[in-house]
């Protein structure tokens, strides 16, 4: 496996747990486990190899959600591309928004929620090789014009 730690149970820090160089049954176990109350955030974590950095987080993948509406977010974050990614639909509406459960209730476009089959396949993805699964889109805010920040969407690659 490609992470090297995941963040998973209570959501207060004092009753989180972390698992060292987790199985993909750990990992899928924690994700079937967000019930969007006690359980609403995971983070699969990468730290560094080398020596000098040992301990310090090279990417981090959260996902967030489940509960009533059966809905997740995902968002990637890796030092080296600077930028957060998160998942993302295009197709869908940005007109309303949806509560997720994440460390706090948090109103989301329907662009950004997904079922959880498909937060599955993006989770595995990431943590047996260590990237986004490009068969769906990604998104991110250039915020290089602070005034204007723009959307960069990163389009499926087609094989």
């Amino acid at each position: 496996m490609y992470v090297t730690s995941l963040l998973a149970g209570r959501d207060d820090s004092m009753n989180r747990n972390q698992i060292i160089n987790p199985t993909w049954t750990e990992i899928k176990s924690t994700i079937f486990a967000l019930d969007g109350r006690d359980h609403r955030t995971i983070m699969m974590l990468k730290e560094y190899e080398e020596e000098e950095r040992k301990g310090d987080v090279k990417e981090s993948m959260e996902i967030a959600g489940g509960g009533r509406n059966g809905l997740y977010i995902c968002s990637f974050y890796s030092e080296e591309e600077y930028y957060e990614w998160y998942l993302y639909d295009p197709s869908k509406s940005d007109e309303n928004t949806i509560e997720i459960a994440r460390t706090d209730p948090t109103m989301c476009s329907p662009s950004d929620c997904f079922d959880r089959d498909t937060i599955l396949v993006v989770a595995e993805t990431y943590a047996r090789y260590g990237e986004r699964d490009k068969s769906f889109h990604w998104a991110t805010w250039d915020f290089a014009n602070r005034s204007s920040p723009r959307l960069i969407v990163e389009s499926p690659s087609v094989e």
